[in-house]
């Protein structure tokens, strides 16, 4: 029997500026975003699902997408936007009810998958978080141990950002094959070269 694995805030809680429509209903092979990356994390058996959403995303336009997502995910409403990944991924550590490790998952890299996931657990460290890398760059998503969990719970800087403080903190580089790692879509372009990769 496999282990279960921690949580995963799935931070979801920007604005989707560039893209002109909500990033985590944008599809691929017939499901959102969200859908796709939350079927992956229930595969892997991750035990608790956090999904950070910008609050315009969670109006009455949008219930049709949110329905399929909301029985199998802990839904936190982000209201400030405008703060950033870090005043998201905050609000997410808020709910965590199980301890231990925790998956940061951006919702604009759709391509994670159980393999990543297994990979990343079998990676853990407890005093830094592990990264898949791809030709030195790393991606998505990370797995952060409880303490660096509970560190940037604490944190007061309202000014950092995610990155900023991920570079304080050691990274362990998990080597991959494969670029989708590095992959985000955050545009309308970036979209269009996935439709015409994905096409069957």
């Amino acid at each position: 029997m496999s282990k279960k694995k921690g949580c995963v805030i799935i931070l979801s809680g920007g604005k989707s500026e560039r893209m002109k429509f909500p990033k985590p209903y944008l599809t691929i092979k017939g499901k959102t975003f969200v859908e796709k990356i939350i079927d992956e994390y229930r595969i892997a058996e991750v035990q608790e699902i956090i999904l950070v959403l910008n609050k315009d995303f969670c109006d009455r336009e949008w219930e049709d997408k949110l329905t399929k997502v909301l029985p199998v995910c802990k839904l936190v409403i982000n209201s400030h936007p405008e703060e950033g990944r870090l005043y998201s991924l905050k609000l997410g550590i808020e709910k965590i009810t199980i301890p231990g490790y925790c998956y940061i998952q951006q919702v604009d890299n759709p391509f994670v998958t159980k393999s990543v996931i297994d990979a990343l657990w079998e990676n853990r460290r407890l005093d830094g978080f592990v990264s898949p890398t791809f030709n030195g760059k790393g991606g998505h998503p990370v797995l952060l141990p409880e303490k660096i969990i509970k560190y940037i719970q604490l944190m007061l800087d309202a000014e950092v950002t995610l990155k900023e403080v991920l570079k304080k903190i050691t990274r362990y580089e998990m080597l991959m094959s494969d670029d989708c790692i590095l992959r985000n879509i955050n545009t309308p372009e970036d979209y269009f070269q996935l439709a015409n990769e994905t096409v069957t």
